[in-house]
């Protein structure tokens, strides 16, 4: 033993709590070698010793107290203490627990008609979350129980402990967490919910309920037959398909709804004054998914939806979930949407006859208000059978396009990708417009941020006006290109306004050109991924046609590259000389010969560009100087 441990143990043994220790001890050992010890005096000695044992309990919690209460953990603000809880609580929070015993031990989630549960809680045990905090130390104990806004955040997730969250809430407005499953019981929380000082103060309500049909029954009646005088948000995400025509749904009562969200299930709201609507259609790997063959609204059900909250509606996501026969859906006039600012119609066109949604009698049914801040986001996604397939898909398409009136963009950007290696159809073309704060669209970073598409929200540089998406993954919709929407787009667009164009992956020249012909004001072009095909021969075209005739007002010119847009590329190698895109432009610029036309910026990729040898680089190089005042030179 070292002279520290001995050093200790001297001092332990010298202090006044050893010494009464040793006190103590002493009488109990005298006692217990008495001869006159009889059963009710040893019980006696024994309850002594007990609460002795309990005294110096008692002192040995009071003092870890103490030096805990000096430690710099807890002696922060309570302000930061409260922040901290705050964070935690974003990604830890508390759940109620799993009946192991309904589980099918047999599948990640339970079989039949019941759907999986969202990946962040499938098949998760009960835990505590952000509660588990208050077992730091008492000082936090204290702010944590203290944090009235935190548990009025949380009511229901724990249902067996509603009552305690809701005394710890104050006289806060309440949000209520539900999950509930075969196996995951959250009806203790809607029962409470029926009680008139709950449901008055509920702000929030996010539901999650994977059985079948089980949103409408029993256990959540407090959802359709309470008064919700201050709700403002409701997420359902159930398991309930759409209903039959001429059945009247039973209405949620919140005149206050400003957000709703409905995840595969629709509830009509007695709210006029919506603001953000998010509906959303899942399907399940399994094939088991209940709705994916009855969908989760009908016409009547969106409709009704927009026409209560038109003059208020200012973003609208349907994901998959547009009903099918839409004809007329809109009498008997269009519904005009005054404050709509982002639109998001994703629809899924299945020609086998199992979905049919209607997303272009649905963006005919609307009437837009096509001011600065509008920002539309269009996709048709096609999966087909034989002739009619395709010339259905064609002329959804125009439709769509055409159905979008005038817009005031000034930069576009076009992508396109191959099918698979086996195939060699297109598999997809993404076309997006945009405004951007730029005048001459020159700003490098939103050059960067176009060429990899949306979303671009968090760019200061751009506003996304238009995201047009098509793509089908059947060899029988192999016709399908980029031509097939090409046309309409003058329809509804001032394309010659455009003066920023991005474009590549597998678009073919022809496509390229004929978009490029269209833009008679474009003065900035990015090519992405100039090894394709496509991209290569419009290199060879801006030097082989007068730039009279072929982007006369081209300033800046950029030559990238973009995994994005290459995922499906089968081809690799360079298509692009460093060597002939120096003649090209020294072509150009004869044919210009000072007319305007030839561009004052270069960009290049060098992963787009091949040269024969590394020393052949400096000297190209220092033609292009020759022949374009800026250029940027960038090394894969």
């Amino acid at each position: 033993m070292d002279r520290s441990s001995n050093d200790a143990g001297r001092l332990i043994g010298e202090h006044p709590l050893s010494t009464l220790a040793k006190t103590r001890l002493d009488v109990f050992h005298r006692a217990f070698s008495s001869d006159n010890l009889t059963p009710s005096s040893i019980e006696s000695l024994r309850k002594a010793i007990r609460t002795e044992l309990d005294a110096f309990e008692s002192i040995k919690s009071q003092l870890a107290e103490v030096l805990n209460a000096s430690l710099p953990i807890a002696s922060l603000p309570t302000e930061v203490l409260c922040a901290i809880f705050e964070l935690v609580a974003r990604n830890h929070r508390p759940r109620g627990p799993i009946l192991r015993e309904r589980i099918d031990v047999g599948h990640s989630y339970p079989s039949g008609n019941e759907m999986a549960e969202p990946d962040w809680l499938l098949g998760q045990g009960g835990r505590l979350g952000w509660i588990s905090l208050s077992h730091v130390c008492r000082a936090w104990r204290r702010a944590l129980l203290a944090h009235t806004a935190l548990w009025a955040d949380e009511l229901g997730s724990l249902p067996d402990a509603f009552d305690e969250v809701l005394a710890r809430s104050g006289d806060l407005p309440l949000t209520l967490r539900t999950y509930g499953s075969s196996y995951r019981d959250s009806s203790p929380s809607w029962r409470a919910l029926l009680r008139q000082d709950v449901h008055c103060r509920v702000q929030k309500i996010h539901c999650i309920e994977t059985r079948h049909r089980a949103l409408f029954g029993q256990a959540y009646a407090a959802l359709t037959s309470c008064h919700f005088p201050i709700l403002e948000t409701l997420s359902l995400t159930a398991n309930d398909p759409a209903a039959k025509e001429g059945v009247t749904l039973p209405m949620v009562s919140a005149p206050q709804l400003r957000e709703l969200e409905l995840i595969n299930t629709f509830i009509p709201v007695s709210s006029e004054n919506i603001e953000s609507l998010f509906c959303e259609l899942t399907f399940e790997e399994d094939g088991q998914h209940s709705i994916a063959s009855r969908g989760m609204m009908r016409p009547g059900d969106l409709s009704y939806l927009l026409n209560r909250s038109r003059d208020t509606l200012s973003a609208i996501t349907l994901e998959l979930c547009i009903p099918g026969r839409l004809a007329n859906w809109q009498t008997p006039k269009r519904i005009f949407l005054p404050k709509l600012r982002t639109l998001t119609a994703n629809g899924l066109e299945d020609y086998s006859g199992l979905i049919e949604p209607d997303i272009v009698n649905f963006m005919e049914g609307l009437a837009l208000n096509l001011n600065d801040e509008l920002s539309l986001v269009i996709g048709i996604y096609a999966y087909g059978h034989g002739g009619r397939g395709i010339t259905t898909y064609k002329e959804r398409i125009r439709s769509a396009m055409a159905s979008i009136k005038v817009l005031n963009p000034n930069a576009l950007s076009c992508v396109a990708a191959e099918g698979p290696e086996n195939r060699t159809y297109t598999h997809s073309v993404q076309l997006m417009l945009y405004d951007l704060a730029a005048s001459d669209g020159q700003d490098p970073t939103t050059i960067e941020a176009i060429k990899h598409g949306p979303p671009l929200a968090a760019s200061l540089h751009s506003r996304p006006r238009l995201h047009f998406k098509t793509s089908c993954d059947q060899y029988d919709l192999r016709g399908v290109a980029f031509a097939d929407f090409l046309d309409p787009i003058g329809q509804g667009i001032s394309i010659a306004n455009i003066g920023t164009v991005v474009c590549g992956g597998s678009l073919a020249f022809d496509d390229i050109y004929r978009l490029l012909r269209l833009c008679t004001g474009c003065h900035t072009l990015q090519l992405v991924n100039a090894h394709r095909t496509g991209t290569a021969r419009c290199m060879q075209a801006l030097g082989g046609i007068a730039p009279t005739d072929f982007l006369p007002r081209l300033r800046h010119l950029s030559l990238t590259y973009c995994a994005l847009a290459d995922r499906f590329s089968r081809v690799t190698s360079p298509r692009v000389s460093l060597s002939e895109l120096v003649r090209g432009l020294a072509r150009r610029h004869e044919r210009a010969a000072g007319s305007g036309g030839m561009p004052s910026t270069l960009t290049i990729d060098a992963s787009v560009i091949f040269a024969e040898e590394e020393r052949e680089v400096e000297a190209m190089m220092l033609a292009l100087k020759e022949l374009v005042p800026e250029v940027d030179w960038r090394r894969a």
